[in-house]
């Protein structure tokens, strides 16, 4: 199991469409960037310079709303504690920032199997774009030898320049995102005294969403056979390794692994993102 205690973390500016609009982010965890099932969790806290034009993806995403509302479309704010399934290949957007948003996002490959390049990648993408164009509010312009203009997606023109092949979105599995109120479910009891919320399992490679909440000094089992993981802190703390993880901590399981993770006398509740199992 990989831990990243989150107060370890450096926080960077980035602007995440080449734009002037920019975002603080800490990279809490990730996967390896040449992987086919490459992945990163990120938790962004946004400034009112943050805008997205309406766009699509050839990655899944899992967002949580930590505080303030965040926007993902017109008049579309996922509320603080609500939750959001972002499929591959379903628009969304434009979006607007406010300062003091905080929102944890996990992106990860999807069904379709289009690699997912990281911060590092598409930081240095954006820069050799503007070597050749400009990039502004999301969209990559470059005039041709010919004289004529075109404009394209920004993240899409650094994919393409990255993977050396014409993006091809895939059609979306399901319309829209979907916003999950994790409020409205039930906790249920499992083993050790834990509970557990079962938010959802989505497309055939059965990506997951729970919560569990662990009261003073209890255990949860966490792992699969054939999926990982990425369990996250969202209010109190783990005890692990002779050490204590809060708010915001990060744990990643590997295929197979079978771990127990143990709260503090204060208790925890966790958010698990379970990873799709693309390896077939």
């Amino acid at each position: 199991m990989r831990a990243t205690n989150f107060q370890e973390v450096e926080a960077k500016e980035f602007g995440l469409r080449g734009g002037a609009g920019s975002t603080s982010i800490k990279t809490l965890i990730e996967g390896v960037g040449s992987d086919v099932d490459n992945f990163a969790v990120y938790l962004q806290e946004l400034d009112d310079t943050f805008y997205t034009p309406r766009h699509r993806h050839n990655f899944d995403q899992f967002r949580v709303a930590l505080k303030q509302p965040y926007n993902i479309g017109p008049k579309t704010d996922l509320q603080p504690g609500e939750m959001a399934y972002f499929p591959e290949g379903a628009y969304y957007g434009p979006q607007n920032g406010t300062p003091g948003t905080e929102v944890l996002s996990l992106h990860f490959a999807g069904p379709s199997r289009a690699r997912y390049i990281n911060l590092k990648e598409l930081g240095a993408g954006l820069a050799e774009l503007k070597k050749r164009g400009a990039v502004a509010n999301g969209i990559f312009t470059e005039v041709t030898e010919d004289g004529v203009k075109h404009n394209q997606d920004s993240y899409e023109a650094v994919w393409e320049q990255l993977e050396g092949v014409q993006l091809h979105y895939p059609k979306p599995r399901y319309a829209t995102p979907l916003t999950i109120r994790p409020d409205e479910f039930q906790w249920r009891d499992c083993a050790g005294g834990a509970r557990v919320k079962h938010l959802g399992t989505f497309t055939e490679y059965e990506a997951a969403l729970k919560m569990y909440k662990l009261a003073g000094n209890i255990s949860v089992s966490v792992g699969s056979e054939r999926h990982r993981s990425v369990l996250v802190v969202i209010q109190g703390a783990i005890a692990h390794q002779n050490s204590e993880y809060g708010k915001y901590s990060c744990f990643l399981t590997s295929w197979g692994e079978h771990c127990e993770l143990c709260a503090t006398t204060a208790g925890a509740t966790l958010v698990e993102f379970v990873l799709p199992d693309l390896r077939a």
